[in-house]
């Protein structure tokens, strides 16, 4: 009988996938990170979950919709009304500022496509940090510790998967 030995490198960032069946969140991913564990989540943005200002100006890619508190998988006790889910804005030191404009607005479109013209659907990659409380880690329960919420990005891109 041979033994096999498996030599695994850990790279500096490792991804762990939690599972979660809870209104349209389908996982939380947690990125270890060097300082801090980031945590995101892929959540259904449907006509019944969120809203949006009629007048919104997209300056540098940047806008924000409101969730439904009682409509998210994350409890934010400490926030009275709506989540607001901000894009950041690019910057314009940024390597490819157009292309990651162009991104977020498409988004963007995509979104108001729900509330405007009946598309079912469209799934974003919400970043938990920085407000987030882990009140648990096995198991794993979170809480919001205010109103905002971010889309997922790295260094001005919208980054539209949890890996």
């Amino acid at each position: 009988m041979s033994k096999t030995i498996l030599f695994i490198t850990i790279s500096f960032f490792i991804l762990v996938s939690v599972k979660i069946l809870a209104n349209n969140c389908e996982h939380i991913s947690i990125r270890h990170g060097k300082y801090t564990d980031y945590y995101h989540i892929k959540y259904k943005l449907t006509k019944s979950n969120f809203s949006m200002q009629k007048k919104t100006v997209l300056n540098n890619g940047q806008f924000e919709i409101f969730i439904y508190k009682d409509k998210f998988p994350i409890p934010a006790n400490n926030c009275k009304g709506k989540l607001i889910l901000r894009m950041p804005s690019t910057l314009s030191d940024s390597k490819t500022p157009k292309e990651s404009i162009q991104k977020k607005v498409a988004l963007y479109n995509e979104i108001k496509n729900i509330s405007e013209e009946g598309k079912e659907s469209v799934d974003v990659i919400i970043e938990l940090n920085p407000y987030v409380l882990i009140k648990s880690k096995s198991p794993l329960k979170l809480e919001l510790e205010n109103c905002n919420i971010f889309f997922r990005t790295i260094k001005n891109n919208y980054i539209d998967t949890l890996q």
